[in-house]
């Protein structure tokens, strides 16, 4: 497998753009696992507006970008990147995404069969 068969771009953020349950549920998870936590910029890669809520994303494996802000001119949440980086890694690596972030993995399946408890 070369190195763009393991990094495919994927286009998930679609789903939480475009289907309104699964944004609420996303940005439910994202708040919840974030709580407490002020927003830091994203980086040198990013504008310098862009900013993402830590939590333990790169501690559990993922990325801070899992934890973006997409907020409207009232401050109202828009979207999120929870669940296209939680489909990101389980395209990448489903067991690593399993042992080191059950509960973001078993968000991430449920999702895709569109039951959650």
């Amino acid at each position: 497998m070369n190195e763009a068969d393991a990094n495919p771009t994927l286009h998930w953020e679609e789903l939480d753009k475009n289907y309104a349950t699964l944004r609420s549920r996303s940005l439910e998870f994202r708040n919840r696992s974030t709580v407490g936590e002020t927003p830091q910029l994203l980086g040198w890669k990013y504008k310098p507006n862009e900013v993402a809520l830590p939590d333990r994303w790169v501690e559990l494996g993922g990325d801070l970008y899992s934890g973006k802000v997409y907020r409207d001119e009232f401050g109202r949440d828009t979207a999120s990147e929870i669940l296209s980086m939680g489909l990101e890694r389980l395209y990448k690596d489903p067991a690593l995404f399993h042992s080191t972030d059950p509960e973001y993995f078993h968000f991430t399946v449920n999702s895709l069969r569109n039951t959650h408890q």
